[in-house]
């Protein structure tokens, strides 16, 4: 979404669209961990709208991201 705004601009606007307000707020858009319908994103995204955020602790944004990078999944940093 970030990207479309982007191009969509003629890169003038360089907005990050929140990750955590999609996945905190859209009730239709994820199956957690089992993956997510980008169609229902798009649609929630077009039809109810999503504030700024971006990475972790970031605040130059409206709503970052909530939780902090971690190696629980993997071996190595992040």
């Amino acid at each position: 979404m970030s990207d479309r705004i982007c191009i969509a601009s003629g890169q003038t606007l360089q907005t990050r669209i929140s990750s955590e307000d999609m996945l905190t707020c859209c009730g239709t858009c994820g199956n957690g961990c089992n993956g997510g319908y980008p169609s229902a994103a798009w649609s929630y995204w077009k039809n109810t709208g999503v504030v700024t955020g971006w990475l972790y602790n970031d605040t130059k944004w409206c709503q970052s991201y909530a939780f902090p990078p971690c190696d629980h999944h993997t071996t190595g940093k992040y």
